[in-house]
Protein backbone atom coordinates (compact mmCIF):
# COMPACT_ATOMS: atom_id res chain seq x y z
CA UNK A 1 0.00 0.00 0.00
CA UNK A 2 2.89 2.36 0.62
CA UNK A 3 4.13 2.32 -2.98
CA UNK A 4 0.89 3.36 -4.75
CA UNK A 5 0.30 6.22 -2.29
CA UNK A 6 3.72 7.60 -3.15
CA UNK A 7 3.54 7.14 -6.91
CA UNK A 8 0.00 8.37 -7.57
CA UNK A 9 0.45 12.02 -6.46
CA UNK A 10 3.70 12.29 -8.41
CA UNK A 11 2.15 10.98 -11.62
CA UNK A 12 -0.95 13.14 -11.24
CA UNK A 13 1.15 16.24 -10.59
CA UNK A 14 3.40 15.61 -13.59
CA UNK A 15 0.43 15.00 -15.90
CA UNK A 16 -1.47 18.05 -14.60
CA UNK A 17 1.62 20.27 -14.86
CA UNK A 18 2.26 19.11 -18.42
CA UNK A 19 -1.38 19.67 -19.40
CA UNK A 20 -1.35 23.19 -17.95
CA UNK A 21 1.89 24.28 -19.61
CA UNK A 22 0.97 22.61 -22.92
CA UNK A 23 -2.39 24.37 -22.99
CA UNK A 24 -0.61 27.69 -22.48
CA UNK A 25 2.01 26.88 -25.10
CA UNK A 26 -0.60 25.91 -27.68
CA UNK A 27 -2.47 29.14 -27.03
CA UNK A 28 0.80 31.02 -27.60
CA UNK A 29 1.33 29.03 -30.80
CA UNK A 30 -1.49 31.19 -32.18
CA UNK A 31 -0.85 34.36 -30.20
CA UNK A 32 2.93 34.73 -30.63
CA UNK A 33 3.00 34.59 -34.47
CA UNK A 34 0.08 36.99 -34.55
CA UNK A 35 1.80 39.28 -32.05
CA UNK A 36 5.03 39.35 -34.10
CA UNK A 37 3.17 39.86 -37.37
CA UNK A 38 1.09 42.73 -36.00
CA UNK A 39 3.92 44.41 -34.10
CA UNK A 40 6.59 44.10 -36.84
CA UNK A 41 4.49 43.80 -40.01
CA UNK A 42 6.98 41.23 -41.32
CA UNK A 43 6.05 37.60 -42.16
CA UNK A 44 9.77 36.81 -42.40
CA UNK A 45 10.36 38.01 -38.84
CA UNK A 46 7.36 35.99 -37.70
CA UNK A 47 8.89 32.87 -39.28
CA UNK A 48 12.21 33.67 -37.63
CA UNK A 49 10.64 33.70 -34.16
CA UNK A 50 8.91 30.39 -34.85
CA UNK A 51 12.18 28.87 -36.06
CA UNK A 52 14.06 30.12 -33.00
CA UNK A 53 12.46 27.55 -30.71
CA UNK A 54 13.44 24.71 -33.08
CA UNK A 55 16.94 26.15 -33.11
CA UNK A 56 16.96 26.19 -29.32
CA UNK A 57 16.21 22.47 -29.25
CA UNK A 58 18.76 21.64 -31.94
CA UNK A 59 21.60 23.89 -30.72
CA UNK A 60 21.10 23.87 -26.96
CA UNK A 61 19.34 20.56 -26.38
CA UNK A 62 22.47 18.56 -25.49
CA UNK A 63 23.89 21.04 -22.95
CA UNK A 64 20.38 21.46 -21.53
CA UNK A 65 20.17 17.70 -21.09
CA UNK A 66 23.51 17.61 -19.28
CA UNK A 67 22.39 20.40 -16.97
CA UNK A 68 19.16 18.51 -16.25
CA UNK A 69 21.25 15.43 -15.41
CA UNK A 70 23.31 17.48 -12.94
CA UNK A 71 20.26 19.04 -11.29
CA UNK A 72 18.16 15.91 -11.01
CA UNK A 73 14.72 15.41 -12.55
CA UNK A 74 12.58 17.42 -10.11
CA UNK A 75 14.96 20.38 -9.85
CA UNK A 76 15.45 20.43 -13.63
CA UNK A 77 11.68 20.69 -14.20
CA UNK A 78 11.36 23.45 -11.62
CA UNK A 79 14.28 25.32 -13.17
CA UNK A 80 12.82 25.08 -16.68
CA UNK A 81 9.43 26.40 -15.55
CA UNK A 82 11.11 29.05 -13.40
CA UNK A 83 12.96 30.36 -16.46
CA UNK A 84 10.12 30.17 -18.98
CA UNK A 85 7.47 31.93 -16.88
CA UNK A 86 9.27 35.29 -16.48
CA UNK A 87 10.75 35.14 -19.99
CA UNK A 88 7.34 34.88 -21.64
CA UNK A 89 5.93 37.56 -19.35
CA UNK A 90 8.80 39.81 -20.41
CA UNK A 91 7.52 40.00 -24.00
CA UNK A 92 4.19 41.78 -23.34
CA UNK A 93 5.66 43.88 -20.52
CA UNK A 94 8.45 45.22 -22.74
CA UNK A 95 5.93 45.73 -25.54
CA UNK A 96 3.66 47.80 -23.30
CA UNK A 97 6.53 50.08 -22.22
CA UNK A 98 7.87 50.38 -25.78
CA UNK A 99 11.19 48.64 -25.08
CA UNK A 100 10.74 45.35 -26.98
CA UNK A 101 13.27 44.58 -29.74
CA UNK A 102 13.13 41.78 -32.29
CA UNK A 103 16.36 40.17 -31.09
CA UNK A 104 14.76 39.71 -27.66
CA UNK A 105 12.03 37.61 -29.25
CA UNK A 106 14.68 35.40 -30.87
CA UNK A 107 16.52 34.96 -27.57
CA UNK A 108 13.29 34.01 -25.82
CA UNK A 109 12.58 31.40 -28.51
CA UNK A 110 16.07 29.91 -28.17
CA UNK A 111 15.87 29.66 -24.39
CA UNK A 112 12.33 28.25 -24.43
CA UNK A 113 13.48 25.56 -26.87
CA UNK A 114 16.40 24.61 -24.61
CA UNK A 115 14.11 24.53 -21.57
CA UNK A 116 11.67 22.27 -23.39
CA UNK A 117 14.41 19.69 -23.97
CA UNK A 118 15.57 19.78 -20.34
CA UNK A 119 12.01 19.65 -19.00
CA UNK A 120 10.72 16.82 -21.20
CA UNK A 121 13.74 14.57 -20.63
CA UNK A 122 13.65 15.18 -16.85
CA UNK A 123 9.91 14.57 -16.88
CA UNK A 124 10.35 11.09 -18.36
CA UNK A 125 13.03 10.24 -15.81
CA UNK A 126 10.77 11.38 -12.96
CA UNK A 127 7.91 9.22 -14.28
CA UNK A 128 10.27 6.23 -14.48
CA UNK A 129 11.26 6.77 -10.85
CA UNK A 130 7.59 7.07 -9.85
CA UNK A 131 6.81 3.84 -11.75
CA UNK A 132 9.73 1.96 -10.14
CA UNK A 133 11.12 1.31 -13.65
CA UNK A 134 8.18 -1.01 -14.38
CA UNK A 135 7.85 -1.26 -18.17
CA UNK A 136 4.09 -1.78 -18.36
CA UNK A 137 3.35 0.91 -15.76
CA UNK A 138 5.63 3.42 -17.49
CA UNK A 139 4.04 2.71 -20.89
CA UNK A 140 0.58 3.30 -19.46
CA UNK A 141 1.62 6.44 -17.60
CA UNK A 142 3.33 7.75 -20.74
CA UNK A 143 0.14 7.13 -22.71
CA UNK A 144 -1.96 8.99 -20.12
CA UNK A 145 0.52 11.86 -20.28
CA UNK A 146 0.22 11.83 -24.08
CA UNK A 147 -3.58 11.80 -23.92
CA UNK A 148 -3.70 14.89 -21.69
CA UNK A 149 -0.96 16.56 -23.72
CA UNK A 150 -2.77 16.00 -27.01
CA UNK A 151 -6.08 17.12 -25.51
CA UNK A 152 -4.41 20.39 -24.52
CA UNK A 153 -2.91 20.61 -28.01
CA UNK A 154 -6.37 20.04 -29.46
CA UNK A 155 -8.07 22.75 -27.36
CA UNK A 156 -5.22 25.27 -27.03
CA UNK A 157 -5.13 26.78 -30.54
CA UNK A 158 -8.89 27.32 -30.68
CA UNK A 159 -8.90 28.87 -27.21
CA UNK A 160 -5.85 30.98 -28.07
CA UNK A 161 -7.46 32.28 -31.25
CA UNK A 162 -10.63 33.22 -29.38
CA UNK A 163 -8.67 35.03 -26.66
CA UNK A 164 -6.57 36.93 -29.23
CA UNK A 165 -9.80 38.23 -30.72
CA UNK A 166 -11.23 39.12 -27.29
CA UNK A 167 -8.30 40.54 -25.31
CA UNK A 168 -5.34 40.72 -27.71
CA UNK A 169 -2.25 38.58 -28.20
CA UNK A 170 -0.23 40.24 -25.42
CA UNK A 171 -2.62 39.01 -22.75
CA UNK A 172 -2.54 35.49 -24.18
CA UNK A 173 1.23 35.50 -23.64
CA UNK A 174 0.54 36.52 -20.03
CA UNK A 175 -1.74 33.49 -19.70
CA UNK A 176 1.01 31.28 -21.15
CA UNK A 177 3.44 32.66 -18.57
CA UNK A 178 0.90 31.90 -15.83
CA UNK A 179 0.57 28.31 -17.09
CA UNK A 180 4.25 27.75 -16.30
CA UNK A 181 3.70 29.18 -12.83
CA UNK A 182 0.91 26.62 -12.32
CA UNK A 183 3.23 23.86 -13.57
CA UNK A 184 6.00 25.04 -11.24
CA UNK A 185 3.71 25.03 -8.21
CA UNK A 186 2.31 21.57 -8.94
CA UNK A 187 5.79 20.03 -9.13
CA UNK A 188 7.14 22.04 -6.17
CA UNK A 189 4.24 21.25 -3.83
CA UNK A 190 3.26 17.70 -4.79
CA UNK A 191 6.42 16.00 -6.03
CA UNK A 192 8.93 15.13 -3.37
CA UNK A 193 12.61 14.71 -4.23
CA UNK A 194 13.23 11.11 -5.29
CA UNK A 195 16.90 11.15 -6.25
CA UNK A 196 19.96 13.23 -5.43
CA UNK A 197 21.50 15.30 -8.25
CA UNK A 198 24.42 13.71 -10.08
CA UNK A 199 27.54 15.44 -8.79
CA UNK A 200 29.64 14.75 -11.89
CA UNK A 201 27.33 14.31 -14.91
CA UNK A 202 28.65 12.33 -17.90
CA UNK A 203 30.18 14.21 -20.83
CA UNK A 204 27.70 16.18 -22.96
CA UNK A 205 27.90 13.78 -25.92
CA UNK A 206 27.21 10.69 -23.79
CA UNK A 207 23.56 10.53 -24.82
CA UNK A 208 24.47 10.74 -28.50
CA UNK A 209 27.15 8.04 -28.13
CA UNK A 210 24.72 5.74 -26.37
CA UNK A 211 22.07 6.14 -29.08
CA UNK A 212 24.65 5.48 -31.77
CA UNK A 213 25.69 2.27 -30.01
CA UNK A 214 22.13 0.97 -29.50
CA UNK A 215 21.04 -0.38 -32.89
CA UNK A 216 17.37 -0.88 -31.99
CA UNK A 217 16.88 2.63 -30.58
CA UNK A 218 18.92 4.17 -33.38
CA UNK A 219 16.64 2.52 -35.93
CA UNK A 220 13.51 3.87 -34.24
CA UNK A 221 14.92 7.39 -34.06
CA UNK A 222 15.79 7.31 -37.76
CA UNK A 223 12.20 6.26 -38.44
CA UNK A 224 10.88 9.17 -36.35
CA UNK A 225 13.19 11.64 -38.09
CA UNK A 226 11.81 10.53 -41.48
CA UNK A 227 8.22 10.49 -40.19
CA UNK A 228 8.67 14.05 -38.88
CA UNK A 229 9.28 15.22 -42.44
CA UNK A 230 6.03 13.56 -43.52
CA UNK A 231 4.07 14.99 -40.60
CA UNK A 232 5.22 18.59 -41.04
CA UNK A 233 4.64 18.34 -44.79
CA UNK A 234 1.07 17.20 -44.11
CA UNK A 235 0.45 19.98 -41.57
CA UNK A 236 1.71 22.60 -44.04
CA UNK A 237 -0.54 21.19 -46.78
CA UNK A 238 -3.85 21.01 -44.92
CA UNK A 239 -4.57 24.77 -44.81
CA UNK A 240 -3.80 25.02 -48.54
CA UNK A 241 -6.11 22.19 -49.59
CA UNK A 242 -8.83 23.53 -47.28
CA UNK A 243 -8.79 26.76 -49.24
CA UNK A 244 -7.93 25.64 -52.78
CA UNK A 245 -9.39 22.14 -53.08
CA UNK A 246 -12.47 22.46 -50.88
CA UNK A 247 -13.08 26.24 -51.14
CA UNK A 248 -13.13 26.40 -47.37
CA UNK A 249 -11.62 28.84 -44.93
CA UNK A 250 -9.78 28.87 -41.64
CA UNK A 251 -12.58 26.90 -39.97
CA UNK A 252 -12.12 23.91 -42.29
CA UNK A 253 -8.34 24.14 -42.03
CA UNK A 254 -8.64 24.15 -38.25
CA UNK A 255 -10.96 21.15 -38.34
CA UNK A 256 -8.51 19.15 -40.47
CA UNK A 257 -5.60 19.97 -38.15
CA UNK A 258 -7.75 19.25 -35.09
CA UNK A 259 -8.43 15.78 -36.54
CA UNK A 260 -4.79 14.94 -35.81
CA UNK A 261 -5.20 15.95 -32.16
CA UNK A 262 -8.38 13.88 -31.91
CA UNK A 263 -6.62 10.82 -33.33
CA UNK A 264 -3.66 11.29 -30.98
CA UNK A 265 -5.95 11.36 -27.97
CA UNK A 266 -7.68 8.16 -29.12
CA UNK A 267 -4.35 6.41 -29.72
CA UNK A 268 -2.96 7.52 -26.36
CA UNK A 269 -6.08 6.35 -24.51
CA UNK A 270 -5.82 2.94 -26.19
CA UNK A 271 -2.12 2.73 -25.30
CA UNK A 272 -2.92 3.60 -21.67
CA UNK A 273 -5.05 0.45 -21.48
CA UNK A 274 -2.35 -1.84 -22.83
CA UNK A 275 -1.68 -5.15 -21.07
CA UNK A 276 1.47 -5.96 -23.02
CA UNK A 277 4.75 -5.75 -21.15
CA UNK A 278 7.00 -5.81 -24.22
CA UNK A 279 7.64 -2.83 -26.47
CA UNK A 280 8.24 -5.16 -29.44
CA UNK A 281 7.78 -3.40 -32.76
CA UNK A 282 6.20 -0.06 -31.86
CA UNK A 283 6.24 1.13 -35.48
CA UNK A 284 3.53 -1.26 -36.68
CA UNK A 285 0.90 1.54 -36.63
CA UNK A 286 3.07 3.42 -39.15
CA UNK A 287 2.07 0.81 -41.75
CA UNK A 288 -1.55 1.99 -41.50
CA UNK A 289 -0.38 5.59 -41.83
CA UNK A 290 1.67 4.77 -44.93
CA UNK A 291 -1.34 3.13 -46.61
CA UNK A 292 -3.67 5.98 -45.61
CA UNK A 293 -1.33 8.70 -46.86
CA UNK A 294 -0.99 7.00 -50.24
CA UNK A 295 -4.79 7.10 -50.47
CA UNK A 296 -4.62 10.85 -49.72
CA UNK A 297 -2.63 11.37 -52.93
CA UNK A 298 -5.93 11.03 -54.77
CA UNK A 299 -8.57 13.79 -54.64
CA UNK A 300 -10.59 12.82 -51.56
CA UNK A 301 -13.61 14.54 -50.08
CA UNK A 302 -12.83 16.62 -47.02
CA UNK A 303 -14.26 14.07 -44.58
CA UNK A 304 -12.09 11.31 -46.04
CA UNK A 305 -8.96 13.45 -45.73
CA UNK A 306 -9.93 14.11 -42.10
CA UNK A 307 -10.06 10.33 -41.57
CA UNK A 308 -6.52 10.03 -42.97
CA UNK A 309 -5.34 12.70 -40.52
CA UNK A 310 -7.10 10.91 -37.64
CA UNK A 311 -5.29 7.66 -38.56
CA UNK A 312 -2.00 9.56 -38.45
CA UNK A 313 -2.83 10.84 -34.98
CA UNK A 314 -3.95 7.44 -33.67
CA UNK A 315 -0.69 5.87 -34.86
CA UNK A 316 1.40 8.49 -33.08
CA UNK A 317 -0.66 8.08 -29.91
CA UNK A 318 0.06 4.34 -29.97
CA UNK A 319 3.72 4.63 -30.99
CA UNK A 320 5.32 7.26 -28.79
CA UNK A 321 4.43 5.91 -25.32
CA UNK A 322 6.24 2.66 -26.19
CA UNK A 323 9.18 4.46 -27.77
CA UNK A 324 9.67 6.72 -24.75
CA UNK A 325 9.41 3.72 -22.42
CA UNK A 326 12.34 2.14 -24.27
CA UNK A 327 14.28 5.42 -24.40
CA UNK A 328 13.85 5.78 -20.64
CA UNK A 329 14.49 2.22 -19.43
CA UNK A 330 17.12 0.88 -21.85
CA UNK A 331 19.99 3.27 -20.99
CA UNK A 332 21.89 3.01 -17.69
CA UNK A 333 20.23 5.19 -15.07
CA UNK A 334 23.13 7.67 -15.04
CA UNK A 335 22.62 8.34 -18.75
CA UNK A 336 18.83 8.53 -18.97
CA UNK A 337 18.37 12.29 -18.95
CA UNK A 338 21.05 12.88 -21.57
CA UNK A 339 19.83 10.03 -23.78
CA UNK A 340 16.31 11.47 -23.69
CA UNK A 341 17.62 14.95 -24.46
CA UNK A 342 19.65 13.64 -27.41
CA UNK A 343 16.58 11.78 -28.67
CA UNK A 344 14.48 14.96 -28.44
CA UNK A 345 17.07 16.80 -30.51
CA UNK A 346 17.14 14.03 -33.12
CA UNK A 347 13.34 13.90 -33.37
CA UNK A 348 13.06 17.68 -33.76
CA UNK A 349 15.93 18.51 -36.09
CA UNK A 350 14.28 17.22 -39.30
CA UNK A 351 10.87 18.80 -38.68
CA UNK A 352 11.55 22.07 -40.56
CA UNK A 353 12.46 20.07 -43.70
CA UNK A 354 8.83 19.07 -44.21
CA UNK A 355 7.62 22.66 -43.84
CA UNK A 356 10.19 24.00 -46.29
CA UNK A 357 9.73 21.21 -48.83
CA UNK A 358 5.95 21.49 -48.71
CA UNK A 359 6.13 25.25 -49.19
CA UNK A 360 8.33 24.89 -52.26
CA UNK A 361 6.16 22.14 -53.73
CA UNK A 362 2.95 24.03 -53.09
CA UNK A 363 4.37 27.10 -54.84
CA UNK A 364 5.21 25.17 -58.00
CA UNK A 365 2.89 22.13 -57.99
CA UNK A 366 -0.47 20.98 -56.74
CA UNK A 367 -1.07 19.62 -53.24
CA UNK A 368 -0.80 16.14 -54.73
CA UNK A 369 3.00 16.49 -54.76
CA UNK A 370 3.12 17.26 -51.02
CA UNK A 371 0.79 14.36 -50.23
CA UNK A 372 3.19 12.13 -52.18
CA UNK A 373 6.07 13.49 -50.10
CA UNK A 374 4.16 12.59 -46.93
CA UNK A 375 3.31 9.12 -48.28
CA UNK A 376 6.91 8.38 -49.28
CA UNK A 377 8.22 9.60 -45.92
CA UNK A 378 5.75 7.49 -43.95
CA UNK A 379 6.43 4.42 -46.09
CA UNK A 380 10.16 4.72 -45.46
CA UNK A 381 9.54 5.37 -41.75
CA UNK A 382 7.35 2.26 -41.49
CA UNK A 383 9.93 0.08 -43.23
CA UNK A 384 12.76 1.35 -41.06
CA UNK A 385 10.74 0.94 -37.86
CA UNK A 386 9.28 -2.53 -38.34
CA UNK A 387 12.30 -4.24 -39.90
CA UNK A 388 15.28 -5.25 -37.82
CA UNK A 389 15.34 -6.52 -34.25
CA UNK A 390 12.37 -6.00 -31.90
CA UNK A 391 12.70 -3.21 -29.36
CA UNK A 392 12.65 -4.17 -25.70
CA UNK A 393 12.73 -1.83 -22.74
CA UNK A 394 15.56 -3.77 -21.08
CA UNK A 395 19.04 -3.43 -22.57
CA UNK A 396 21.49 -6.27 -23.04
CA UNK A 397 24.24 -4.69 -20.99
CA UNK A 398 26.84 -7.33 -21.69
CA UNK A 399 26.17 -7.26 -25.42
CA UNK A 400 26.41 -3.49 -25.50
CA UNK A 401 29.72 -3.41 -23.66
CA UNK A 402 31.18 -6.09 -25.89
CA UNK A 403 30.10 -4.28 -29.01
CA UNK A 404 31.67 -1.05 -27.86
CA UNK A 405 34.85 -2.86 -26.92
CA UNK A 406 35.02 -4.29 -30.44
CA UNK A 407 34.70 -0.75 -31.81
CA UNK A 408 37.65 0.34 -29.68
CA UNK A 409 35.56 2.65 -27.48
CA UNK A 410 35.28 2.68 -23.73
CA UNK A 411 32.11 0.88 -22.63
CA UNK A 412 29.45 3.40 -21.81
CA UNK A 413 27.74 1.11 -19.35
CA UNK A 414 30.92 0.25 -17.52
CA UNK A 415 32.09 3.85 -17.57
CA UNK A 416 29.04 5.19 -15.79
CA UNK A 417 28.05 2.28 -13.54
CA UNK A 418 30.92 3.25 -11.30
CA UNK A 419 29.71 6.79 -10.69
Amino acid sequence: MRGPRRVQPTVLAVVAADAASTLGSEMSAVALPWFVLVSTGSPARMAGVLAAEFAGVALLGLPAGRLAQALGARRAMLTADGIRAPLLLLIPVLHWVGALHYVMLLVVGLVVGACFTAYSSAQRVLLAEASDDDELALTRVGAVLGAFNETASFLGPALGGALVALVGSSWVLVVDSASYVVSFLLIAVVVRPTSAPVEAPPPMASGVRYLRSDRALRRQLIAVMVASVGWTSLMATLPVVARERYDGGAQLAGALIAAYGLGSVVGAVVASRTRRTAVGRPGLPFIAVAVATWVAVFALPAWALAVVVVIFGVANGLYFPRLFTALTLRPPEALRTQVLAAAQVAMTVTSPIGFVAAGLLLDSNSARATFMLTAVAMTVAALVSVTGEPLSAGVDVEGLSAQEADEGESGLVGEFDGQ
